[in-house]
């Protein structure tokens, strides 16, 4: 099933291996570099928000919180920092996963399969915890 996503990422090398893995995966990819463009982006429809956590100008839990006041879609965190209150708090924020980076592109496919199966079940899925190294 091909996804429309919003990938938000500052580092310019990782948001253009990323969105081109997604793209040889059929999805459509928009790339934000910070939030201000991640919410100016964000006024297009969008199926999957993929953000950073650490942007230059605000964070990523920022930008999932601005977006989701006007959308719905499914989300994942993407951090460097995995420590369990790091990861619980993108998990109470409201993010459907977090997944550690760098990211394991297999890992990453495999997780956005599984919330876009859940997304055709009647209810939302359970908070998706995974992280690089250990079972999704």
């Amino acid at each position: 099933m091909s996804l429309r996503i919003l990938l938000v990422e500052d580092h310019e090398d990782t948001a253009d291996v990323t969105a081109r893995l997604l793209r040889s995966c059929g999805h459509v990819v928009s790339v934000a570099k910070c939030y201000a463009s991640a919410i100016a982006a964000g006024r297009s429809a969008f199926d999957l928000l993929l953000t950073d956590i650490g942007l230059p100008d605000r964070s990523g839990i920022d930008v999932f919180r601005e977006l989701r006041q006007h959308a719905t879609f499914r989300s994942i965190a993407l951090s460097a920092y995995g420590m369990p209150a790091e990861v619980q708090q993108c998990l109470d924020a409201g993010f459907d996963a977090h997944l550690l980076k760098p990211v394991d592109f297999g890992k990453l496919e495999e997780l956005i399969n599984k919330l876009t199966w859940n997304a055709t079940a009647d209810s939302p899925p359970p908070a998706v915890r995974a992280a690089q190294g250990s079972p999704a």
